[in-house]
């Protein structure tokens, strides 16, 4: 039996974040400040695919290190966390408990409901199809994640560490000054950032309406001009990065804490 809630409209108040951060908005692609420090521009980067991507500064241990430092990248893509199958069932039932549905849905019920049409226009399938790209499969479009097969028969996604662009985050009001090599820097140096809270599996279940600086609206940068938009698929969902003690990161590295330059929120 397919569990389908009547949710009040006024649903939606913002839940403060922990205590120790404050909600941020991540700037967008196109920004003077995002072009001049991360080449976020689709005219430097040319067709990168759909996704505003906003990579974050990853300090952690790697082998033989005895403090936290810097992971010496700040690429997203080789940069993962990686989500076992009921994790990726999770993420889409949160891609439709707008729209009413019971959070806790089984394997066996979403399949029942995902080519249904939802009241944004779209089904279930699509808007996960659209986030989660088969690994080798080259004739789509970049996306942010990669699986062993389509969504739902994937035994695993890999999800780069990343936030997305015009979207809330909580980060701490606090400043750090981190080690780190930005694109305007010649070498590394001292950059002011914020350390921000990631998403754990225990915030699975939790919706952007109340949640959103846990979980965003995928948002997109399309070529040429950084045309922004976050409804491309309808309400397609997207959690910040994973917290690396409930989702096994890529490499030897184990991280600690994700930054954000304080220039890239606002």
């Amino acid at each position: 039996m397919i569990r389908i809630s009547i949710r009040r409209k006024i649903e939606d108040e913002i839940i403060p974040p922990p205590a120790g951060y404050s909600i941020f908005t991540v700037k967008r692609w196109g920004d003077p400040v995002m072009v001049e420090q991360g080449d976020f521009d689709t005219t430097i980067r040319g067709e990168v695919g759909q996704f505003q991507v906003i990579n974050l500064i990853i300090y952690g241990r790697g082998p033989g290190d005895l403090v936290d430092q810097w992971s010496g990248e700040l690429s997203a893509v080789s940069q993962f966390n990686t989500l076992g199958h009921s994790d990726i069932m999770k993420l889409a039932n949160m891609q439709i408990i707008p729209f009413g549905y019971e959070y806790g849905m089984t394997d066996a019920e979403l399949m029942a409901v995902k080519d249904a049409k939802l009241p944004d226009g779209y089904s279930l399938h699509q808007k996960m199809n659209w986030l989660v790209n088969p690994e080798g499969d080259t004739t789509r479009p970049s996306t942010v994640m990669w699986a062993n097969g389509f969504w739902y028969e994937a035994t695993w996604i890999r999800y780069g560490t990343m936030v997305n662009g015009g979207q809330k985050v909580a980060a701490s009001p606090q400043i750090h000054e981190v080690r780190t090599q930005l694109k305007h820097m010649s070498s590394p140096g001292l950059v002011r950032c914020r350390k921000l809270l990631p998403f754990r599996r225990l915030d699975f279940g939790k919706p952007n309406a109340t949640h959103p600086w846990l979980l965003q609206y995928a948002t997109v940068a399309n070529h040429p001009g950084n045309g922004y938009g976050d409804y491309i698929r309808g309400h397609v969902m997207c959690p910040v990065a994973l917290d690396s003690n409930d989702f096994d990161f890529s490499g030897l590295f184990k991280p600690s804490t994700y930054y954000i330059p304080v220039d890239w929120m606002e």
